[in-house]
């Protein structure tokens, strides 16, 4: 799909929503994830533009970048300079995870208080608005207002160039099929691939949702993310991404009951969360979940952790993918009887 005719379709659709008083944001990123499954999130531009970056900076497809290196590219190639100590000292601030300020002299502000992963992905970020020419661009890291499509479609495909900058294709694809290949879930197996790519666990799933369907042919799967406020029980979804034909029973509403014994809201309540530091390996929780409704039955991992800056909110990610013939074909762990049947 051709983004700027998108773009032009969003525009009308904006005026519309303006007219009746609809939420204009809601609209925005919910065309947002239209365009990612008319493409099946996949977009092999972006994927290409990351591998020439690589190749011209000396990087191998098996090297981790890290914030430091990618902190020194986007100033030595771009003459953005990084500052991570002045979102974190002031209080009406602390809570974003970067603010960009153009000008002769431009400059990227990092919250420090993220961890390294976190920042070396807001830096990557960067240089993918650069090296994709995209102009036009929020400058907060955190959404305070979406104004246009374009907007909301530039940080996407900033962000897209990120995680393929970070996560090579080739090399996640590798790691992917020995993953596949065990013959008994090993939790073990993705804290390894997050040390190996320096990734946070949504950095890592959200990229699997990108490259298995290319890879390996996993084309019905779905990503969300949940997150709960300390002073309320109930989970709040954040973050959905279906790219399956069968609806998922999560909905779109952060305010929708969804199953305590789903594995993403489940985690939430893992006793390794409460006093978690950034270091420490995220716990693990996968279940084959039947969809009565449905009629359809998926493999469902998760990863939790607690929220950079806010330290007591337990967030957790979550990749679904369609137990079908294909799905048997690739997971040789997909019968391990240590993974929990849930409906």
């Amino acid at each position: 799909a051709d983004p700027r005719k998108a773009g032009a379709l969003l525009r009308t659709f904006g005026d519309i929503a303006r007219r009746y008083d609809l939420e204009v944001e809601h609209l925005l990123f919910g065309a947002l994830r239209s365009y990612q499954q008319l493409n099946g999130n996949y977009f092999p531009e972006i994927e290409e533009a990351a591998e020439r970056l690589r190749a011209e900076s000396g990087w191998a497809a098996e090297h981790r970048l890290g914030e430091i290196e990618l902190t020194e590219a986007l100033a030595r190639r771009f003459g953005v300079s990084v500052d991570r100590e002045t979102l974190p000292a002031q209080r009406e601030l602390a809570e974003l995870r970067s603010v960009y300020a153009a000008g002769p002299a431009p400059k990227l502000y990092v919250n420090g208080q993220l961890t390294a992963q976190q920042r070396a992905f807001v830096v990557a970020r960067e240089i993918g608005y650069r090296v994709l020419g995209l102009a036009e661009r929020p400058v907060t890291g955190s959404w305070l207002r979406a104004e246009s499509f374009e907007q909301v479609l530039n940080n996407f495909r900033a962000s897209y160039f990120a995680g393929a900058l970070m996560i090579p294709r080739a090399a996640l694809a590798a790691e992917l099929g020995r993953f596949f290949a065990a013959p008994r879930f090993r939790a073990r197996t993705l804290i390894e691939m997050l040390r190996r790519f320096g990734a946070t666990p949504e950095m890592l799933f959200y990229r699997v949702s990108q490259v298995v369907p290319a890879e390996f042919g996993l084309t019905e799967l779905f990503f969300v993310r949940f997150f709960r406020d300390p002073d309320r029980r109930r989970p709040r979804l954040t973050k959905v991404l279906n790219l399956a034909r069968a609806a998922v029973p999560y909905g779109v509403s952060p305010e929708e009951h969804s199953c305590r014994r789903w594995p993403g809201v489940a985690i939430l309540d893992h006793p390794e969360l409460p006093g978690h530091r950034a270091t420490d390996p995220p716990p693990v929780a996968a279940a084959r979940c039947r969809f009565q409704t449905e009629g359809v039955e998926f493999l469902v991992v998760a990863l939790a952790r607690p929220l950079a800056l806010k330290p007591r909110t337990p967030s957790s990610v979550s990749l679904g993918l369609l137990v079908d013939d294909r799905l048997r074909s690739v997971l040789r762990f997909l019968d391990d009887p240590a993974l929990a049947r849930l409906e």
